[in-house]
C-alpha cells in the first residue's frame, strides 16, 4: 500500500467515530445549555455558558463542513 493510501484509509477509519463523538458532544452540550438556561443563573457560569455557545457553534461550522 502506497502512503495516500495509507493515509486516506486510517482517514476512512477515523472519520465515522469523530462525526458520533462530535454528534454525542453536541447533544450534551445543548442539553447543558439548556439547563442552565431554564434554572437560576449561577454567579460565575456566563464564562462556562459562552465556551459552550462557541464549542457549538464551531460543531455546527463542522457539520456544514462535511
Amino acid at each position: 500500500m502506497d502512503a495516500q493510501g495509507a493515509i486516506d484509509a486510517t482517514l476512512e477509519a477515523w472519520l465515522p467515530s469523530l462525526v458520533k463523538s462530535n454528534d454525542s458532544l453536541i447533544a450534551a452540550l445543548t442539553r447543558l445549555r439548556d439547563f442552565y438556561l431554564a434554572g437560576t443563573p449561577m454567579p460565575g457560569a456566563a464564562p462556562v455558558l459562552a465556551d459552550v455557545e462557541a464549542a457549538l457553534e464551531q460543531a455546527a461550522k463542522t457539520r456544514r463542513g462535511f
